[in-house]
C-alpha cells in the first residue's frame, strides 16, 4: 500500500477550496449550505499537516495529534456539526497548511466558525491577531477543526492545557492569553472563575480529570496574592543557609536556583554594571542589589559588606562568586591569553572569602580554571552539566567543602534540546558561531554571551531567540526579559549565567553537607521534580487521604478538609501543564505541614508547603492543623441562601436563629458577602434583606457612616479631627473592635472657606427677588459719592428713557473701601475663629448624635440610658474660651470631654491663630458688605472672575427685565411646580431613562436664572440658567457622559476634524497641521518658505447656547449617533448591540460603544434613549422667574449639562455639511490639500469664480491647504498657499469668506475678531512665518509693569487663607508652569513666558523659594534643563519686581 502523502491530498483540497471561494463570491459563504463544505476542507488540511515533512506541517502536526490524543482520553472526536443554533462543548484548532500558525480555542457552539470567517475577511486594528495573522495569508486556506467533548469535561482546561503545551512555539501559537509569559492571562481569570464549584467525594483515578466541579458556589475571599518568588523566603525551608552571591550577573542564575532549593536567605548580590544592577532589582525586588567594583582591597569590602550583613552572621555565612571568563575561554586564541590577569577575579574571590572568615564558599569558573588554580584546602572538579540542562556545557567548581559525591543530577542521561524546543523540526541541527554543530536530540552546544545559530532541515539558519537561550540554560518560560533589556544584552546574560538547575544542585548538595545526611539519600529517591515542559497536556489534579476526593484546584481539597475538620490529611498531586487553582485562596488556610527535604520529613508553614506541592518539589503532604480564616463557610452559605428565600416584611416574624445574632455577627455577614462567588442579583437580594433584617432588630444597618463636614481652617487636619473623636468614643462601653469599627467608618470633610466675593457678592439674591411691578431704585449718587465712580462711559450704562445708571468695574472705583476694590475676590480672608469653633461644634453635634444613637441601638439601651455606657468619670479641663460650646455641647449629650479632648482643642486653636496674612480683614468685608447692602448689586465678571463690579439696583431690574421677563425667546408656560414635574416624571417613565439615573421629586422641575456682568464690556451680560438642583440632573449628566463618549469616537476615527478637546492640545495640533501643510506645499510646488502665503483667520461662533435651533441640533445628534454606530461596526460584529453606548462611572477607561452586561457603576443606554433625552432638554427646558416658569423656544440653557456636548455635536455636523457641499470628503486628505480634484461642481464652480479661470476636474495640483481648528465657540482658520501661483491668495480668500458666511446654521454665525499672519487662541499667540510659533500670553505682564496693577484678577495671593495654603500655592505654581510648558513652541518663548509670569507671581507675594521647588520638579519630570537654568534669571527679576513694586506702593 502507498502511504499517504500531500501530493495525494492536495487535489482534494484544491477542489474544496475552489467550492468555499464560489461561495464566498456567491455572498454565501456563511450559509448553512457551505459550511459543511468548509469543515471537510479542514479535515483534508489535517491530513496535509499529518502526512507533511515540511516544517510548517510538523510543528501543527504536534499540536493535532495532542488534541486528537487528548480528545480520545476523554471520549471526545471530531465534530462535522456546522450549525448555527446548536450547542455542545467544543475546543477546536485554527490552521493553515501553508504556514507555521495555530490558533487554539473553546466555545459552546459550532456557531463560532461564523464569527471567525466573518472576522477574517475585514480584519481592523481592534481585531484578535488571529485574525490579523491569518488574513495576511490568503482567508480561503484557514481551516477551523472543532473536537467535541462529552458535557461534563471541563473545555476550558483542556483548551489552556493545551496552550500550555505548546507555548514554546512563541510568536507561531496565536493565542495571546493563558500563555506563561504574559504576566496576566485573561484566560487563567476566566478559568478561575468557572472552576469556582465545591467538589468532595469524588473517587480517585482518571476519570473525573476533566470533570467540571459541582455546582455548590465558591466560599472564599478573592484576595491579591503575594508572589512567592519575590519573597526572600523560599518556598520550602528546613534550615536557611545566608549566603550572598558575588558577580550575579544579569539575570542571576545562581539567585534563581539558590531561592528554588528552599535552603539559602540571600542576603546581598553584587556587581559592578549597572545594566546588571538594575536587571537584578527588577527580577529580585526583596534582595539588595549593590554596585560595587570587585577585585580592591578586601578591607574595603568588609567595611562594605558590613553595612547589609552583621559582622556577627559571616561565621555562618555561604558566598558564591561567578568572576568573568572570557580571558580563560578555550576558543579564545591561546597567544592572547594571560593566565595571571583572567585568574585575578577568581583567586581575589578565594582571598575574600578567606578574608571574611565564612563558613562555605563555591566559586564557578570555566574549565581552564582548573589548571591554574589547584590547593590542597579546596575541592575542585569539572562537571558536565548536560544532565542539569539540555547543553553541552564544561564547567569547573572551586569550594571549601566536598561537594562532588553529593551532587545528585535531575536526570541519569544528557538531556536533549528537542525536548525543551519542541517548535523546532526534526533534523535541526544547533550551530555555534565557532561551525561546530550538534544534532537536536542531543544536548545543545554551549550557549554563551553570542548567539548561537539553528539550522534547518531545509538549509535555512537563524540565530536563536533569548526564548530559546532561556529555556537551554534552565530558566523557566515565565522568566522574563523583554521589558528589562534588549535583544543582545538577553541573549549575553542567558549565555553568562549560572544554569539555575546546577546552582539548585550545589545548595541541594552543600545543604546535605550542612546537615550530615548519608549520600546515598538524594532527592531523586523520593521524588524526581517534572519539569513543566515534559509533563503530560492535561491540567494538575489534587486529592486527599483518607477523604478520598480530588479535583482540579487545591483550593477546593482544601476547603473540604478545613470543613470536615478530620484532622491529619495527606495531600498529593498528580502535576500537569496547568493550574486551576486560584492562588489568593489559599493565604486564606492555615496550620503546619510535613514534607520531605530529601529523605528528612521537616516541618514546615502551610503557605511555602503548599507553594512546593504546587511547583512540584514534593509530590505529597502531610497537613495538621488545618483552618479557614475565611468568615464565609458552607454554614454561612446555607445562611445566605436562607436569608434569600426568607420574606422579609413588617409583619413578618423574624426567626430566632437570626434574631439571636449579634450585631458584630451583622457587619461580618454583610462584608463577606463581598467574597461569595455567586450571581450579582443573589448577592444584591441577600445584602438587601440583611440590611432590613439589622434594621429591625437594631435599628441600624450592618455597615452606618459616620460623617463629619466643618469648615477648612488653617492648623485643622483631617488627623487632630480623627484624635478629637476617638478620644470622645474611648469611653464608651462597647466592644473595642465597635469602637474600632465606628472610627474607621467615619468620613471627615470639610467645605471651602468663604472668599471675598462669596461674601460681598448679591446678584443672586437680587435675581431671587426681582419683582415686575416693584423696580428697585436708583442709588447712583450714593455709589459715585461712596466709590469715587467717575462720570465716564466706561462705568455708566444706559436704561433706555431712564438715562445712563452705574456699571462701574472696581478698577475704576478710588473712593472708600479700596482694600476691597482692589484685592481679588477669590481670595480667602481670615474668617474669625469663633467661626471656626462654631463649624466644629455643629460637626461634632451630628457625628456625636449618630454615634450615641448607634451605642444605644447596638446594646439594646433606651437613649436616655446613654450615660450609662460612658467609662471615663467626670474631670474639670482647661480650654480656649472660643471651644466652651465643643466641652458644653459633649456634656450635654452624655459624653465624657477629657484632658486629652481639651489639649487637641487647645491644639487646633494655637494652629488656627498662628495664621498671619496682610490680606483684607474680616472687618473690611462686613463694612463693605453693610455699605453695598440694599444699595448696590455687585457681581463677579464673566472671564474675570476675581474682579467684580458695581451696579445700579434700577438699572439691574431693567437688565433683569430684558434677559428673562420680556425676552421672546422664552414663553410662558402654563405649568406650575406640580404639573411641570408630572410632566418630566412622564417623560422619563415612558422614555425608560431608569437606565441612566434615578428619578429626584425633591428637586425642584426648572432651572434656576441668574445673570452677571461681562468683563469685555459694561454693556454685556452672560445669561445663566443653572441646573444644580434639578430632577433630571443624574439623568442629564450621565447622557451628557455618553454624548461624549459618543463624539471622542467620531473625532478620533474621522481622518479629518476641527474639534480640538482641550486646551493643552490646540498648540500641538495646529503647530503639527500647519508645518505640515507649509511642508507639503513646499515640496510640491518647489518653492522657498518665503514663497509660503498664510491667511490666518480668527472668529466666535456667536449666541453659541442662546440661539441654537433645536431642530438643527437633533439633526446633528442622529448624525453622530448613525457615525458612532458605522465606526463601531468595524470591530463590533454583533448588529443589535452597536447602536448602545455604556459608560462607566468608576473607570472612564472603561466608556464604550456597545454592551456592557455587569460592573459597578456601570449604565448602558440606546441610542434611541439617548435621543428621546437630547429631544426632552432642547425642546422641554423650563426655568422659574419671579414664580412664573418659562420655556426655551430656542436654543439651550447655558449652566446645563447636556448644553456643551450639544453644542459641540452642532459645531461638528455643520462643519460635515458645510465641507461636504464643497469637497468630496472620501478624497480630502488629512493635510487639507484643496484641489480640484477632491471638490464637488458646486465647490468647483465657487472657486473658479473666484480665481477667475475655469477648475479641471481630475487636476490633482493642490491650489492650497487649509487647517481648521476649534474649542468651543472659537474657531480658528489658516490657509496656506503659494504666493507665485495667481490663484493661491483668491482661493485662500474665498475659502475663509465661504467659511464666515456659510458654515454655521443661522442664526449662529461667526464674529470676526483677527486676520491676517496671526492670532490669539486660548493663551496663546500663534505667529505663522510661514511656520508656526506659539508664545504663551501672561496678560497682566503689560499692565504690571506700566501700572502695577493687575487686568485680570485670576491667580490667589499667597497668602490667601486655606486649611494648607503652601501647598495650595504650590499647586498653582505648578499649573501655571505646566500651562507655559505645554503652549510655548521653543525655548525663547517658554524663558519670555516663564519671566513674565514671575512678575506677576512677586506681586502677589510668592517667594523664591516655591518658585525654586516648582522649577527643579518640572526639571525632573520633563529632563528639561532649561527651568534649572532659569533659576538665576527668575531670581532676580522677581527681586527686581518686588522692589519696584514696594516702590511703586510707597508713592501712591
Amino acid at each position: 500500500m502507498v502511504p499517504l502523502e500531500p501530493r495525494h491530498v492536495y487535489a482534494w483540497f484544491h477542489v474544496l477550496r475552489a467550492i468555499v471561494m464560489r461561495h464566498d463570491a456567491d455572498g454565501v459563504g456563511t450559509h448553512s449550505v457551505s459550511m459543511p463544505w468548509r469543515r471537510l476542507l479542514a479535515v483534508v488540511g489535517m491530513l496535509i499537516c499529518l502526512s507533511g515533512v515540511a516544517p510548517r506541517h510538523t510543528s501543527t502536526a504536534r499540536v493535532i495529534r495532542t488534541a486528537l490524543t487528548l480528545a480520545a482520553e476523554h471520549s471526545g472526536s471530531l465534530s462535522m456539526d456546522t450549525s448555527r443554533y446548536s450547542f455542545g462543548n467544543y475546543v477546536y484548532l485554527i490552521f493553515s497548511p501553508r504556514n507555521h500558525y495555530v490558533y487554539i480555542g473553546e466555545t459552546s457552539t459550532p456557531g463560532r466558525e461564523h464569527q471567525h470567517v466573518l472576522a477574517l475577511r475585514s480584519p481592523s486594528r481592534q481585531s484578535q491577531r488571529v485574525h490579523c495573522v491569518m488574513a495576511m495569508t490568503d482567508p480561503s486556506w484557514v481551516c477551523y477543526l472543532p473536537m467535541s467533548f462529552p458535557p461534563h469535561v471541563d473545555r476550558r482546561a483542556l483548551e489552556l492545557a493545551l496552550i500550555r503545551k505548546f507555548d514554546p512555539l512563541g510568536s507561531h501559537l496565536l493565542n495571546t492569553s493563558g500563555r506563561r509569559h504574559h504576566r496576566r492571562s485573561t484566560k487563567i481569570s476566566f478559568l478561575h472563575k468557572s472552576v469556582t464549584a465545591y467538589t468532595s467525594g469524588l473517587p480517585l483515578g482518571p476519570s473525573p480529570c476533566l470533570s467540571s466541579p459541582a455546582s455548590q458556589p465558591s466560599t472564599h475571599f478573592f484576595r491579591p496574592y503575594r508572589n512567592l518568588s519575590l519573597s526572600r523566603c523560599p518556598p520550602v525551608a528546613p534550615c536557611r543557609i545566608p549566603c550572598v552571591v558575588l558577580f550575579a550577573g544579569g539575570f542571576g542564575g545562581t539567585i534563581e536556583g539558590l531561592l528554588k532549593s528552599g535552603c539559602y536567605d540571600v542576603l546581598l548580590a553584587v556587581d559592578y554594571d549597572l545594566h546588571v544592577v538594575r536587571s537584578l532589582r527588577r527580577h529580585f525586588p526583596t534582595i539588595p542589589v549593590l554596585r560595587y567594583r570587585l577585585g580592591g582591597e578586601p578591607s574595603a569590602f568588609a567595611d562594605t559588606l558590613s553595612r547589609y550583613v552583621p559582622r556577627s552572621r559571616w561565621h555562618q555565612l555561604m558566598i558564591q562568586a561567578s568572576p568573568p571568563c572570557t580571558m580563560l575561554s578555550l576558543n579564545r586564541d591561546s597567544s592572547v591569553r594571560d593566565s595571571r590577569a583572567a585568574m585575578a577575579l577568581t583567586r581575589w574571590s578565594v582571598r575574600i572569602c578567606r578574608f571574611l572568615t565564612v563558613r562555605y564558599f563555591w566559586i564557578e569558573q570555566v574549565p581552564a580554571s582548573y589548571f591554574h588554580l589547584r590547593h590542597p584546602h579546596l575541592f575542585a572538579a569539572v562537571h558536565n552539566l548536560s544532565r542539569y540542562v539540555p547543553q553541552n556545557r564544561q564547567r569547573a567548581v572551586f569550594a571549601n567543602f566536598p561537594y562532588d559525591h553529593l551532587l545528585s543530577p535531575p536526570s541519569l542521561l544528557p538531556l536533549p534540546a528537542s525536548s525543551y524546543l519542541p517548535h523546532l523540526p526534526d533534523g535541526s541541527r544547533l550551530r555555534n558561531r565557532y561551525g561546530y554543530s550538534v544534532p537536536i536530540d542531543s544536548p545543545s552546544v554551549t550557549v554563551v554571551g553570542k548567539p548561537i545559530y539553528v539550522l534547518r532541515p531545509d538549509g535555512s539558519k537563524r540565530s536563536i531567540t533569548p526564548d530559546e537561550a532561556k529555556v537551554l540554560q534552565g530558566f523557566p518560560y515565565s522568566h522574563d526579559w523583554s521589558s528589562h533589556t534588549s535583544v543582545r544584552l538577553a541573549i549575553q546574560w542567558y549565555g553568562d549565567a549560572v544554569p539555575p538547575p546546577f546552582a539548585t544542585a550545589m545548595g541541594w548538595a552543600l545543604a546535605r553537607y550542612h546537615l550530615c545526611q548519608p549520600v546515598t539519600w538524594g532527592p531523586s529517591s523520593f521524588f524526581d521534580p517534572i519539569p513543566r515542559d515534559l509533563r503530560p497536556c492535561r491540567p494538575s489534579l489534587y486529592g486527599s487521604l483518607p477523604m478520598g476526593s480530588c479535583s482540579h484546584s487545591l483550593d477546593h481539597i482544601l476547603l473540604a478538609l478545613a470543613d470536615s475538620s478530620r484532622g491529619p490529611a495527606i495531600l498529593w498531586c498528580r502535576p500537569g501543564v496547568v493550574d486551576t487553582t486560584i492562588p489568593s485562596n489559599l493565604l486564606l488556610y492555615h496550620g503546619y505541614a510535613f514534607a520531605f527535604f530529601g529523605p528528612v520529613l521537616r516541618r514546615t508553614g502551610l503557605t511555602h508547603a503548599l507553594h512546593a506541592l504546587r511547583s512540584g518539589h514534593v509530590n505529597f503532604l502531610l497537613v495538621l492543623g488545618l483552618r479557614c480564616s475565611s468568615p464565609v463557610s458552607a454554614q454561612v452559605i446555607n445562611l445566605f441562601r436562607a436569608i434569600k428565600s426568607l420574606t422579609v416584611s413588617a409583619k413578618r416574624k423574624i426567626p430566632s436563629s437570626i434574631r439571636a445574632l449579634r450585631y458584630w455577627d451583622f457587619y461580618k455577614l454583610y462584608e463577606a458577602l463581598d467574597s461569595v462567588d455567586a450571581p450579582p442579583t443573589f448577592v444584591a437580594t441577600v445584602r438587601r434583606k440583611l440590611t432590613v433584617l439589622c434594621k429591625r432588630i437594631y435599628s441600624v444597618p450592618p455597615r452606618p457612616r459616620f460623617r463629619m463636614s466643618l469648615l477648612a481652617a488653617f492648623g485643622v487636619s483631617r488627623e487632630s479631627v480623627q484624635q478629637l473623636c476617638f478620644a470622645l468614643v474611648q469611653p464608651l462601653d462597647i466592644p473595642d473592635v465597635i469602637k474600632q469599627f465606628v472610627l474607621r467608618s467615619m468620613t471627615v470633610s470639610f467645605t471651602r472657606t468663604p472668599s471675598v466675593g462669596d461674601k460681598v457678592c448679591n446678584f443672586r439674591k437680587y435675581c431671587d427677588s426681582w419683582d415686575p411691578g416693584f423696580p428697585w431704585p436708583c442709588t447712583c449718587s450714593y455709589l459715585a459719592a461712596t466709590f469715587g465712580i467717575l462720570d465716564s462711559p466706561d462705568s455708566y450704562a444706559p436704561v433706555p428713557s431712564n438715562g445712563r445708571h452705574v456699571h462701574s468695574r472696581f478698577d475704576r472705583c478710588h473712593g472708600d473701601h479700596a482694600s476691597i476694590l482692589n484685592s481679588n475676590l477669590r481670595d480667602v480672608f481670615h474668617p474669625p475663629s469663633q467661626q471656626v469653633a462654631r463649624s466644629l461644634t455643629v460637626a461634632l453635634r451630628t457625628f456625636l448624635l449618630d454615634v450615641r444613637r448607634f451605642s444605644c441601638s447596638i446594646r439594646r439601651f433606651p437613649l436616655h440610658l446613654f450615660p450609662s455606657l460612658v467609662s471615663a468619670p467626670a474631670a474639670s479641663v482647661s480650654i480656649p474660651d472660643d471651644f466652651v460650646p465643643v466641652a458644653q455641647l459633649c456634656q450635654r449629650l452624655g459624653f465624657r470631654f477629657t484632658s486629652r479632648c481639651a489639649s487637641l482643642c487647645t491644639s487646633i486653636s494655637r494652629g488656627e491663630s498662628s495664621f498671619d496674612s496682610p490680606l483684607v480683614p474680616a472687618a473690611d468685608v462686613n463694612a463693605f458688605v453693610a455699605a453695598t447692602n440694599g444699595t448696590a448689586v455687585v457681581s463677579y465678571l464673566d472671564k474675570n472672575p476675581g474682579l467684580g463690579c458695581v451696579v445700579c439696583p434700577f438699572l439691574f431690574w431693567h437688565t433683569l427685565r430684558d434677559a428673562f421677563w420680556t425676552n421672546p425667546d422664552y414663553k410662558r408656560s402654563p405649568h406650575n411646580a406640580v404639573s411641570l414635574l408630572a410632566h418630566h416624571r412622564s417623560a422619563y417613565a415612558s422614555g425608560g431613562w431608569d437606565c441612566l439615573g434615578p428619578f429626584e421629586p425633591r428637586s425642584p422641575p426648572g432651572h434656576v436664572p441668574f445673570i452677571f456682568g461681562k468683563d469685555k464690556s459694561n454693556l454685556k451680560n452672560r445669561p445663566v440658567l443653572s441646573a444644580f438642583r434639578h430632577c433630571l440632573k443624574k439623568v442629564y449628566h450621565r447622557a451628557a457622559l455618553a454624548l461624549r463618549v459618543c463624539l471622542l469616537t467620531v473625532v478620533l476615527n474621522r481622518s479629518w476634524d476641527a474639534n480640538v478637546s482641550t486646551t493643552f492640545d490646540a498648540p500641538r495640533l495646529i503647530s503639527r497641521d500647519v508645518n505640515r501643510a507649509v511642508d507639503e506645499l513646499i515640496l510640491h510646488d518647489r518653492i522657498s518658505p518665503f514663497d509660503v502665503g498664510i491667511d490666518a483667520y480668527a472668529g466666535d461662533v456667536s449666541s453659541m447656547f442662546d440661539k441654537l435651533p433645536c431642530a438643527t441640533v437633533m439633526r446633528a445628534v442622529a448624525w453622530l449617533l448613525d457615525q458612532a454606530s458605522s465606526i463601531s461596526s468595524v470591530y463590533n460584529l454583533r448588529s443589535t448591540t452597536r447602536r448602545f453606548v455604556t459608560i462607566n462611572l468608576r473607570d472612564p477607561s472603561g466608556h464604550r460603544i456597545g454592551v456592557s452586561y455587569q460592573g459597578e457603576g456601570i449604565h448602558t443606554v440606546s441610542f434611541a434613549i439617548l435621543t428621546d433625552i437630547c429631544s426632552h432638554y432642547c425642546f422641554d427646558t423650563f426655568f422659574l422667574f419671579c414664580d412664573v416658569f418659562f420655556q426655551l423656544q430656542l436654543g439651550v440653557p447655558q449652566g446645563g449639562s447636556l448644553s456643551d456636548p450639544l453644542s459641540k455635536t452642532f459645531c461638528i455636523f455643520c462643519e460635515h455639511q458645510w465641507l461636504s457641499s464643497l469637497f468630496d470628503l472620501q478624497r480630502f486628505s488629512c493635510s487639507g490639500a484643496i484641489c480640484s480634484s477632491n471638490m464637488t461642481p458646486a465647490g468647483r464652480s465657487y472657486f473658479a469664480s473666484a480665481c477667475g479661470f475655469p477648475l479641471l476636474a481630475d487636476d490633482d495640483s493642490p491650489l492650497a491647504f487649509v487647517v481648521l481648528k476649534r474649542y468651543a465657540d472659537d474657531c480658528r482658520a489658516v490657509v496656506c498657499y503659494s504666493k507665485c501661483s495667481p490663484s493661491g491668495a483668491a482661493v485662500a480668500s474665498a475659502f475663509i469668506d465661504a467659511y464666515r458666511s456659510d458654515c454655521y446654521v443661522r442664526p449662529c454665525s461667526l464674529d470676526d475678531e483677527e486676520r491676517g499672519g496671526s492670532f490669539h487662541f486660548m493663551q496663546g499667540y500663534y505667529t505663522f512665518s510661514p511656520y508656526c510659533t506659539v508664545a504663551y500670553v501672561v496678560k497682566n505682564a503689560l499692565p504690571l509693569l506700566s501700572t502695577s496693577r493687575r487686568r485680570l484678577r485670576a491667580l490667589q495671593h499667597f497668602t490667601s487663607y486655606g486649611q494648607q495654603p503652601s501647598r495650595l500655592r504650590y499647586a498653582t505654581v505648578m499649573g501655571k508652569f505646566t500651562e507655559i510648558d505645554a503652549i510655548s513652541s521653543d525655548v525663547p518663548q517658554l524663558l519670555r513666558a516663564i519671566f513674565l509670569q514671575c512678575v506677576e507671581l512677586a506681586l502677589l507675594g510668592f517667594p523664591m523659594s516655591v518658585i525654586r521647588r516648582a522649577m527643579r520638579t518640572k526639571h525632573r519630570r520633563t529632563g528639561s534643563t532649561v527651568w534649572c537654568d532659569a533659576i538665576p534669571v527668575a531670581t532676580a527679576v522677581m527681586a527686581a519686581c518686588r522692589s519696584y513694586f514696594s516702590a511703586h506702593h510707597r508713592q501712591s
